[in-house]
């Protein structure tokens, strides 16, 4: 029976405490301390200077785009069309003086296809399409391969 008489107490105290939390649950502080006054102040004069760098950086970012857009087609950038890129590189020949000139030349001849995007891709399917094959090999050149053809010969000599 000591049990049920604290029932009530118990209850009432529930009661209380949820009356309580739920007063001021969910309302601003009505009083205004000095140092949120401060932190206030701060993080508007914050939020204004955030607003001022953002504002120049997307003048610049325009300033950029109408550089570009003035400065014409990748085309101008490369000097060559994109017929005059493909027939450059079927005729590109890769020697082993060259190679290190001629490997740049080619990368630079594709970047220069990537830049001029959507209009490259026509002439480049017109090019598959002939079902040619380039080879970028390099050819060694005619005293190379008779240095290496003596040396051939003497190793078999030798063995024999």
């Amino acid at each position: 029976m000591k049990t049920i008489a604290f029932l009530p107490i118990i209850a009432t105290g529930a009661l209380v405490a949820s009356i309580a939390l739920t007063t001021g649950c969910g309302q601003a502080p009505t009083g205004k301390s000095s140092g949120n006054a401060d932190q206030l102040v701060a993080l508007e004069k914050e939020i204004s200077s955030l607003k001022t760098k953002l504002a120049n950086a997307q003048s610049r970012i325009d300033g950029l785009r109408a550089q570009i857009n003035s400065a014409g087609p990748a085309v101008a950038d490369y000097g060559l069309s994109v017929p005059e890129i493909l027939e450059e590189l079927v005729e590109i020949k890769m020697t082993s003086e060259n190679r290190r000139a001629v490997q740049r030349r080619i990368n630079f001849l594709l970047e220069g296809l990537v830049e001029q995007g959507e209009a490259s891709v026509p002439h480049i399917r017109e090019f598959l399409n002939k079902m040619e094959d380039i080879d970028f090999v390099v050819q060694r050149s005619d005293e190379e391969g008779r240095g290496r053809g003596r040396g051939r010969e003497v190793e078999e000599g030798a063995h024999q």
